[in-house]
């Protein structure tokens, strides 16, 4: 699961979105995973059998998945490597270390904040989060 909660327009304007809210809905996200529990919504992993597509991977081009990668298979890796070459494994490590800094947050003596803004920016989270979605973390 993925994706923003909540999405406003600035000025009122439909071309200028928004996002706020949780960037990711992942268990590493205590508080907005503790809040979906204690209103009672269902909650699914992306191994249930019960969520959408046994996909672990995609890229998505802004209208269609030009690529996907099942649950295994050399054939698959082999495909993503001869497309992408490293930038996927480029994108996982910068996740898990996203995901790593972003945890010391609800650790102290970082939590609580007094301010997100300075917490953001002693952890150096800023280059993460003061750039569009559209731009390369890789540029």
């Amino acid at each position: 699961m993925g994706g923003r909660s909540t999405t406003v327009y600035a000025y009122d304007n439909p071309s200028e979105p928004v996002e706020l809210g949780a960037s990711i809905f992942v268990r590493v996200n205590y508080n907005l995973y503790d809040a979906a529990k204690r209103f009672g919504l269902e909650v699914l992993d992306a191994g249930d059998d019960t969520a959408a597509g046994d996909d672990e991977l995609g890229v998505w081009d802004g209208t269609n998945f030009v690529f996907t990668q099942s649950t295994g298979g050399y054939w698959d890796v082999a495909k993503m490597f001869w497309r992408y070459g490293f930038t996927p494994l480029k994108l996982k490590k910068e996740v898990k270390g996203a995901i790593n800094t972003f945890l010391k947050m609800y650790e102290a003596p970082v939590f609580p904040w007094h301010s997100l803004t300075d917490t953001v920016m002693d952890l150096g989270l800023t280059p993460l989060t003061s750039q569009s979605g559209l731009v390369s973390v890789f540029d």
